[in-house]
């Protein structure tokens, strides 16, 4: 049964690297957690986008941290931009340890920590459990994007390296994102979102992250719970089946939701999604 929560906001400030912009739902004051959740949002968008995910899952027990992507949201960076995509795995290292180091300096206990990744923000999280195993107990991923989200080839690669903050001139549409017009109309009011083509240079990045997944899956060995909509494009699905038969973890589970497409925690099949949630991670304490 969901209770009320605590929220916080805050910011994450390193040497030679952007600031974060920070989030935390806690269940209500005086509650243990039962275990700590970091979530790490889709490109082009920011953490407050699935608040009400972190919400829900706070509401029943469990500590969601968050945090705006470097060139997201209201952290440093230029736009919707990195230079290497170990600089964004690096930021997540830096969160979950910032996380884990509040915790033990206010003499909090240690407590498992599962990452929650949300379309191209799953494929960080595939890639940072594949590199530190140890560091997490559980992976959730919410329909995690499989295609390079740019153009590929030689082109590609050239514009990656001449011209690497270049993107083509058309927005993504909102009938892109959902078929529901509550959240497509969310998607283009939303100031955090930007709307944007992927620029060149992360296309090339996140191209080069997602043809080495295989390898990645060898190495992750965590329990995994994947999400996708039922509304999902049939290559899309597969490529989900695909990636569960790779991983390495002999504990998997994969939910499709009805009358999902890619943004199920903000469509209507949000709280049977969450429900799911929060049974799995209860049946893994």
């Amino acid at each position: 049964m969901a209770t009320a929560t605590v929220h916080r906001r805050g910011r994450l400030q390193r040497e030679h690297a952007p600031t974060l912009y920070t989030q935390a739902w806690y269940p209500d004051a005086g509650r243990q957690p039962k275990a700590l959740i970091v979530l790490v949002h889709d490109f082009h968008s920011h953490s407050g986008w699935l608040k009400r995910t972190c919400r829900a899952l706070a509401g029943t027990g469990y500590a969601v941290y968050a945090y705006d992507q470097r060139g997201h949201g209201r952290s440093e960076g230029s736009r919707s931009y990195f230079d290497r995509f170990d600089d964004v795995l690096a930021d997540l290292f830096a969160f979950t340890q910032h996380v884990r180091a509040r915790r033990k300096a206010r003499r909090k206990p240690s407590l498992p920590l599962y990452l929650l990744g949300a379309s191209l923000g799953a494929v960080i999280c595939l890639h940072a459990v594949a590199k530190a195993p140890d560091a997490f107990a559980g992976l959730l991923l919410v329909a995690p994007t499989l295609e390079s989200p740019g153009t590929a080839g030689l082109a590609a690669s050239a514009m990656a390296t001449l011209a690497p903050r270049s993107r083509s001139a058309e927005p993504r549409h909102s009938r892109s994102v959902s078929r529901e017009r509550r959240v497509q109309h969310a998607y283009t009011k939303d100031r955090y979102v930007d709307r944007g083509r992927v620029r060149a240079r992360p296309a090339a990045e996140f191209a080069a992250a997602l043809a080495s997944l295989q390898s990645a899956c060898d190495r992750v060995s965590v329990p995994v719970l994947v999400f996708a909509g039922a509304r999902s494009r049939s290559k899309q699905q597969q490529r989900v089946c695909d990636l569960l038969e790779r991983l390495s973890s002999q504990d998997t589970a994969h939910v499709t939701l009805p009358r999902g497409r890619t943004e199920v925690l903000r469509e209507r099949c949000k709280d049977l999604a969450h429900a799911h949630m929060v049974t799995w991670l209860d049946e893994r304490l």
